[in-house]
C-alpha cells in the first residue's frame, strides 16, 4: 500500500479503514525506522495534515485514563507524534525532491550565501539542506548541527530554521543556533528578534527572543535567560568557549573541532561541567587542561583518544 498525504490525512481524522490503519502505523513505528512518501509528491501542499494530526495527538492523548497514560496507546500517541515530528523534517517539506545541501565535515567551517542574501557560517559536522521552494512563501531551511545566521530582512517571507525537534521564525536578524542530533537546541540572538518553539509537545508553546537572550530546549522544556552573544558564536573564530558545559558535551564538540574519535573509559565525570575559552588551541593543550579539572589520563593514537 503507497502511503501519500492523503492517506496520511485520512489516518489522522480517524477515516482510515482497519488494514489502512495498520499499514500507516507501520510505516511509522520507530522501532521498523520512517518509510518515505512517494517523491512526486509535494506535500508542501498539504499543511492540513499537520492540523489533523495535533487534534489527533491531543485527542488520543486525553482519551487514555490517568493511570493508563504511561501503558495504554502509548504506541499510538508516538507514532501520532512521529508524523509531526516528520511534518518538521525533510520529509513534509519536500526537501527530498532535488535539495540543496551544505555539508561541512569535522574541523570544517563553510560560509553560504542563499539566493535571499543570508549569510550562513556553518560550524563543523553540520548539515543545511534548503527547501526546494525556498523563497516563495517562505524561506525554509533545515539544520543538523550548528550555525550562525546572518538573516537577510523581507517582512513578505519569513525565514524558518527547522531542526529535528524546534522552529524558529525570524524576518531579519543575527543569531547562533546550536541543534546537533542527541542534543539540547539553544538559540543565541545577537540582533533583531525571533520566534522560538518546539515541535514537541507542545508547539503553541512560543519564546520571543530579544538581544542577548538564549533559549535552550531540552526534551520539551524551554529555559530562556540573558547571556552574552559572542561567547557562543565565537567558533566562527576557531574560538572553543565552555560555559558550564557538562564534560560529554565537551567531548562532542572536540571530536568535531579536531577530527577526532574520543572514547571515554573514566567514569563519574560525564555530568560534571567546565568553563573555559581557548583561541584555536592545540589539542594537546585543552587535553591537558581538562585531564587536571577532571582528574583523569589520556592516550592519544592517530586520530583515536582513549580518556581513562
Amino acid at each position: 500500500m503507497e502511503i501519500t498525504p492523503e492517506l496520511l490525512q485520512k489516518y489522522a481524522e480517524g477515516k482510515c479503514s482497519k488494514a489502512e490503519e495498520l499499514e500507516v502505523e507501520s510505516w511509522l513505528d520507530p522501532k521498523e525506522g520512517f518509510g518515505t512518501l512517494n517523491s512526486k509528491i509535494d506535500v508542501c501542499s498539504h499543511p492540513e495534515i499537520e492540523k489533523a494530526l495535533w487534534k489527533k495527538i491531543e485527542k488520543t492523548k486525553n482519551s487514555i485514563p490517568e493511570k493508563q497514560k504511561k501503558i495504554l496507546n502509548v504506541k499510538k500517541w508516538t507514532i501520532a507524534a512521529s508524523i509531526v515530528i516528520l511534518l518538521g523534517t525533510s520529509f513534509f517539506l519536500g526537501f527530498f525532491n532535488n535539495p540543496v545541501t551544505y555539508v561541512t565535515v569535522a574541523s570544517e567551517l563553510k560560509m553560504v550565501i542563499l539566493e535571499d542574501g543570508t549569510k550562513v557560517t556553518l560550524n563543523a559536522a553540520s548539515t543545511l539542506t534548503i527547501a526546494k521552494n525556498f523563497n516563495k512563501k517562505e524561506r525554509m531551511v533545515l539544520l543538523d548541527g550548528e550555525a550562525f545566521f546572518e538573516v537577510a530582512r523581507d517582512s513578505l517571507h519569513p525565514f524558518i530554521v527547522q531542526t529535528k525537534t524546534t522552529k524558529t521564525q525570524v524576518l531579519g536578524t543575527k543569531f547562533n543556533l546550536y541543534a546537533y542530533t542527541g542534543e539540547d537546541n539553544i538559540i543565541t540572538l545577537n540582533e533583531g528578534k525571533v520566534q522560538f518553539s518546539g515541535v514537541l509537545p507542545n508547539p503553541n508553546n512560543i519564546v520571543t527572543l530579544l538581544p542577548n537572550e538564549q533559549v535552550i530546549f531540552n526534551k520539551g522544556d524551554i529555559l530562556k535567560k540573558k547571556v552574552k552573544p559572542e561567547q557562543y558564536n565565537a567558533w566562527i573564530n576557531k574560538k572553543l568557549t565552555f560555559k558550564d558545559k557538562p564534560f560529554l558535551s565537551i567531548i562532542r564538540e572536540i571530536e568535531r573541532f579536531y577530527n577526532i574519535n574520543i572514547t571515554v573509559k573514566k567514569e563519574g565525570i560525564q555530568d560534571r561541567k567546565f568553563n573555559g575559552v581557548y583561541d584555536n588551541p592545540p589539542l594537546e593543550v585543552l587535553m591537558n587542561d581538562l585531564s587536571f579539572v577532571f582528574d583523569f589520563s589520556y592516550k592519544k593514537e592517530e586520530n583515536k583518544l582513549l580518556i581513562f
